[in-house]
């Protein structure tokens, strides 16, 4: 090859690699993921909402996300680390869709790319570790979501410190898994520690500390202490109402979980005020047929049938799948412990990174 034939192919493999570093920085700006130098630079507050405030808005989104995923793989490789961080976005708006088999692959692809590019004990590692762990607990695998919030809670603390709300993010989740299996001494401990951590670095009407109060308020109403619960669910509320927007996801799970906490101590009128302002939002953002609406609507039949109000009971949802009952009449004690036992807890808002 000519003097003049290398210098053609060196002008062209400069233009590539600026190609692919504008690339980079494009793509970065579209998902606000600039790179972690510091722990330093993660002092801001760790809670991420939802940003698509309606189902179409998460649509447009999802298909957005999906054709720059096509793109870049395309123009990086698919080992890129590029490609990782926009399969973890993508991966976090089909969790919040509730397509939980979609989120996991590309949580999985995401997961896997940064491990290659990072190495395992990176901090991005760790975002996707908490990630994938949101979506094994969301499809009832708690044995797996706990070891992969261990794995990502080590790497977590190592990176920011024990006292930094990353690692209160981890924790929060932790609790609510431990929650999930029942296992509340062990919720309790790390929950309180979220909490505490938060309250330390945010403040007490931080958000993020009201994502910790709505954990504690369901671990308390496990361990059957309904008046700790109240005070937490009440409290997480009042945070919510105060700094979110009225239809937040947020302000939706701590309308459930105090709605549960009314449930339990029989103030069944306010229980139902509460659970149905918590449906009206999560039909507005998730649609009907979201995981969270059938909770919802599900609860909501709960305590109709324990009001007595049976006509009332079966949304027309839920149908297809409950016959209401031929006596209409008030449940008896007995009964009341029946339709109490159905799992209905709506979690809080994951953290998701």
């Amino acid at each position: 090859m000519d003097a003049a034939s290398r210098c053609g192919v060196d002008t062209l493999d400069e233009i590539l690699r600026a190609g692919r570093v504008i690339l980079r920085f494009l793509i970065g700006t579209l998902l606000c993921l600039p790179p972690i130098e510091s722990p330093a630079q993660v002092l801001q507050p760790t809670f991420q909402f939802k940003d698509a405030e309606t189902l179409a808005e998460s649509i447009d989104s999802i298909k957005l996300l999906e054709r720059a995923l096509e793109l870049t793989v395309a123009a990086l490789g698919p080992a890129d680390s590029v490609v990782g961080d926009l399969a973890n976005k993508l991966g976090q708006r089909y969790d919040d869709a509730g397509d939980y088999s979609r989120a996991l692959e590309l949580y999985q692809q995401s997961l896997t790319i940064r491990e290659r590019a990072f190495g395992p004990e990176h901090p991005n590692v760790g975002d996707c570790l908490n990630d994938l762990a949101v979506v094994h607990e969301e499809l009832e695998d708690y044995d797996e979501a706990l070891r992969l919030y261990q794995r990502s809670l080590v790497i977590t603390e190592k990176t920011y410190g024990p006292n930094h709300p990353e690692v209160a993010t981890t924790l929060c989740n932790m609790a609510d898994t431990y929650c999930d299996k029942s296992d509340y001494a062990a919720a309790l401990r790390v929950g309180q520690r979220s909490l505490k951590i938060r309250e330390k670095a945010l403040g007490p009407d931080h958000p993020d500390v009201a994502d910790s109060l709505c954990t504690l308020a369901d671990i308390y109403r496990g361990l059957g202490d309904s008046a700790q619960a109240l005070v937490m669910g009440k409290r997480s509320l009042a945070i919510t109402q105060k700094n979110l927007r009225p239809d937040h996801p947020l302000v939706a799970a701590c309308l459930f979980t105090l709605a549960e906490v009314q449930k339990d101590r029989h103030d069944f009128d306010q229980a139902l005020a509460l659970h149905q302002r918590s449906l009206v939002i999560n039909e507005r953002i998730s649609g009907p047929d979201h995981p969270d609406v059938f909770r919802s609507l599900t609860s909501v039949a709960q305590v109709q049938a324990l009001k007595g109000d049976f006509r009332r009971s079966s949304p027309p949802a839920l149908q297809t799948c409950c016959a209401p009952p031929l006596k209409f009449c008030r449940p008896s004690v007995r009964q009341e412990q029946q339709i109490r036992t159905i799992p209905t807890r709506q979690r809080p808002q994951k953290t998701l990174r």
